[in-house]
């Protein structure tokens, strides 16, 4: 169903030299090897992300947490969330995006935390849950950018 990965559309995923990329690819570059980790729903639960109690979100799908890592740092290797949606046909989790959650610093928190280099990052605070969020499109290509809260080909 989702077959328009990141890995497919960017040149830099099979690089074996970072330092001559620009540092946002070079980041997501990185993303992309850490998240392949989590290319099945196992995968993903094995490394401590968790499935229960999750609501789908129309547009982003369903967010699987890792609780521990929702703290006040950004870490693009760490993401607090992972997001499938279930294929409909077969029942198999699909792995879209990742989401990064940051508490907000107590001294000025009306100030989006630094994420990815460059200033392409959509933060958006969540207030019913008291965090900074950031969606990152790295498997699911998005025509509104990789950093795009939502994603018109999630139904």
């Amino acid at each position: 169903m989702f077959a328009l990965g990141l890995c497919l559309s960017f040149s830099f995923i099979g690089c074996d030299d970072n330092d001559d990329m620009d540092p946002l690819d070079a980041e997501l570059a990185q993303l992309a090897s850490t998240t392949r980790f989590y290319d099945t729903a196992p995968e993903a639960l094995a490394q401590g992300f968790d499935s229960t109690g999750t609501v789908y979100v129309t547009g982003m799908g369903h967010h699987w947490p890792m609780v521990s890592r929702i703290d006040g740092q950004f870490n693009p290797n760490e993401p607090e969330f992972v997001l499938y949606v279930q294929n409909q046909a077969t029942g198999v989790w699909e792995f879209v995006a990742v989401e990064y959650a940051v508490v907000p610093d107590p001294a000025d928190p009306t100030r989006a935390p630094e994420g990815f280099s460059g200033d392409q990052d959509a933060w958006a605070f969540n207030t019913a849950q008291g965090v900074w969020t950031l969606h990152c499109w790295i498997e699911l290509e998005n025509a509104d950018g990789i950093f795009a809260p939502m994603n018109m080909l999630i139904p």
